[in-house]
């Protein structure tokens, strides 16, 4: 699955950038999402509620390789229901999240920010609505992202 920047279920970037990271040997052929809800549930669990707590959780599942394990799949006609895919994927390790926060008792003082770091690429499946420009780009269109908090 290497034909983008990182390999989600082989856990290493691509020879093709110059960088091999192959430090998760024990962990290949799993979606890099499961890896990342693993260890967010772990951090969570062990942490000890009176004392505060960052966690940054960068999702690198809407990025190129474009993939999604087959469950999360509601269509298969297009790389649009490929990108949805991926979505489900961020959005059902988002809903885990929350919940291994509230199971620890942590919802209650947690400030949860989501948001994007870009706009969508230039493709015929994307899209940044009537913004002008994509992702790599100063204009609207590649800086102007949602988010909530």
């Amino acid at each position: 699955m290497i034909s983008g920047y990182y390999d989600f279920y082989e856990c290493s970037y691509s020879d093709e950038e110059g960088l091999n990271w192959d430090i998760l040997t024990e962990d290949k052929g799993v979606y890099s999402l499961y890896l990342y809800n693993k260890r967010v549930r772990h951090i969570v669990e062990e942490h000890d509620p009176d004392t505060p707590l960052f966690l940054y959780l960068p999702m690198q599942s809407v990025h190129s390789d474009y993939f999604a394990p087959s469950k999360y799949y509601d269509c298969t006609d297009s790389k649009r229901c490929t990108m949805q895919a991926m979505l489900n994927a961020a959005e059902e390790m988002l809903t885990d999240v929350i919940q291994y926060f509230k199971d620890a008792g942590l919802w209650e003082n947690t400030l949860l920010v989501y948001h994007s770091d870009n706009g969508a690429p230039k493709r015929e499946y994307t899209s940044n609505g009537p913004l002008r420009g994509s992702k790599s780009h100063l204009w609207e269109g590649g800086v102007r992202t949602v988010g909530f908090l």
